[in-house]
């Protein structure tokens, strides 16, 4: 157990060292002042760090939290011009539908008359086809009358 604590701590002050390294200092050559002075002000830059990093990450939550309330809005505005082009479209049919019943009423109506007047193949043409002869038929009834 002792050996395992000796191991640690002997990486610990490694990695120390290597950090006055980097950092550019010769740990050999410092005073014992010197490196905890150094060990100090590292500890401070870190908890900067880690407050700025926080403030960072509170901000960023904080749009985040923004922009999906923007994106629910934009979603529920979508919804909402969905629903009405549905609506419309929904009625747009119904009318559709009308009309559709109303021309097959009145050209089942034409044909109804053009077979009453003796017209032959009437039901085969279109609407159009039935109005020139029921108008044809009508005049030939007028001018023989």
């Amino acid at each position: 157990m002792n050996n395992m604590k000796e191991n640690l701590c002997e990486d610990e002050w490694s990695e120390i060292q290597q950090r006055f390294d980097k950092e550019g200092l010769d740990f050999k050559n410092l005073s014992p002042e010197e490196r905890i002075l150094h060990v100090w002000r590292w500890l401070v830059d870190a908890e900067s760090n880690l407050r700025s990093s926080r403030k960072m990450l509170d901000k960023l939550r904080e749009l985040q939290s923004e922009e999906m309330e923007e994106m629910e809005s934009y979603m529920c505005h979508i919804r909402e011009l969905a629903e009405e082009r549905a609506e419309h479209l929904e009625s747009e049919t119904e009318s559709l539908r009308s009309r559709l019943e109303t021309s097959q009423h009145h050209a089942a109506t034409l044909v109804n008359l053009l077979r009453q007047s003796g017209v032959r193949g009437a039901s085969e043409d279109s609407i159009s086809e039935q109005v020139i002869l029921m108008m044809y038929h009508g005049m030939t009834v007028l001018v023989v009358d």
